[in-house]
C-alpha cells in the first residue's frame, strides 16, 4: 500500500517516526473520509475540521491545500479508482508547529445499514475540550468500541455526566422520540460529524435537543451517521426492537448516496 507522508510517496506503506514524536502523546488530529470510483466526498468540510482540531492543540496547521490532489493520486497508486475507499490524513505536532503529515487510502467495504444497540455503562465528560475535535488520543472511542463487543451489539449509545445521550462509539445519533427527530448539541459532548451537519441542512424536522437517557425507553428509531457508513437504523436497544425505520430515513439515505456519487466538494 502506498503511503504519503510530508511530501513523499511510499510505496511500502511503512513510514519512520521519531520515537520522541508528538503523535505517541496524542498530539495530532486526523479526518477520515470517503471515496466512491475516484471521488473524494467533502474533504473541504473535513478540511475545515481538521483545521480546527489542530487550532485547538496549538498546532500550526500545515499546508493542505494539496491534499485533495494527494489523494487523487493515492487512490490512483493504489488501484481504489472503481468502488469505495477510507481515506485518512493525519498531522502530529507539538504547540506551535505541525510535524508529520501522512495521507493513506485503503479499500473500504460499508457495513450493514442495519444495527444492534445496547446503552454504555460509562459516561463522558462533555464540558473537555478536546470532546468536539478528532484528536489521536483515540482510545476512549476504542474502548466503546469494545464494550459493545462485550455486550454482543454493534455499537452503544453513551450518555454524559448530565445523563443526556452525547453520541456513538464512532458515530452521531439521530432519535424519533414522540414522533419528532432529535439529535444532540455539540455541548453534550458529541463531535460535530459532517454527516449530521449535511443531515441538518438537508432535513428540517432534524432538530438540535438534549436527549435524556430516560426518553431512550421509549424512542421509535435511533439512527447513527458518520462519513463512512452515512446513516444507520437500529433494530434494537438494549434487546428492546425498535420500529422499523421510516420513509424519511430511507429519502435521506438516497439523498446521501446522490451527494457521494457526485463527489461533493
Amino acid at each position: 500500500m502506498t503511503v504519503w507522508h510530508n511530501g513523499c510517496f511510499n510505496e511500502s506503506g511503512e513510514i519512520t517516526l521519531s520515537a520522541l514524536d508528538s503523535a505517541f502523546s496524542g498530539m495530532g488530529a486526523f479526518e477520515t473520509l470517503l471515496a466512491c470510483d475516484g471521488r473524494v466526498f467533502s474533504w473541504s468540510a473535513h478540511e475545515e475540521r481538521l483545521r480546527h482540531s489542530l487550532a485547538v492543540l496549538s498546532i500550526e496547521a500545515p499546508d493542505l491545500t494539496e491534499i485533495r490532489e494527494v489523494f487523487m493520486m493515492l487512490l490512483s497508486r493504489n488501484g481504489l479508482e472503481s468502488g469505495e475507499a477510507r481515506l485518512r490524513v493525519v498531522v502530529s505536532g507539538a504547540q506551535g508547529r505541525a510535524g508529520n503529515v501522512i495521507v493513506m487510502a485503503a479499500p473500504y467495504e460499508r457495513p450493514a445499514v442495519a444495527l444492534t444497540l445496547a446503552t454504555s455503562t460509562n459516561v463522558i465528560y462533555e464540558r473537555s475540550p478536546l470532546r468536539q475535535v478528532k484528536t489521536l488520543s483515540y482510545a476512549e472511542n476504542w474502548l466503546f468500541h469494545y464494550e459493545a463487543a462485550a455486550l454482543e451489539v454493534d455499537d452503544v449509545l453513551v450518555a454524559n455526566t448530565a445523563g443526556n445521550i452525547a453520541e456513538a462509539s464512532m458515530s452521531n445519533v439521530i432519535v424519533r422520540h414522540e414522533g419528532r427527530l432529535k439529535t444532540p448539541p455539540v455541548q453534550a459532548g458529541c463531535l460535530p460529524g459532517v454527516t449530521r451537519a449535511l443531515l441538518l441542512k438537508m432535513s428540517s424536522e432534524i432538530r438540535v435537543e438534549e436527549i435524556p437517557i430516560s426518553q431512550l425507553a421509549e424512542a421509535e428509531e435511533i439512527w447513527l451517521c458518520n462519513s463512512l457508513r452515512r446513516l444507520q437504523y437500529a433494530t434494537s436497544l438494549n434487546g428492546r426492537g425498535l420500529a422499523a425505520p421510516s420513509c424519511h430515513f430511507f429519502d435521506l439515505s438516497e439523498a446521501l448516496e446522490i451527494m457521494i456519487a457526485n463527489g461533493a466538494p
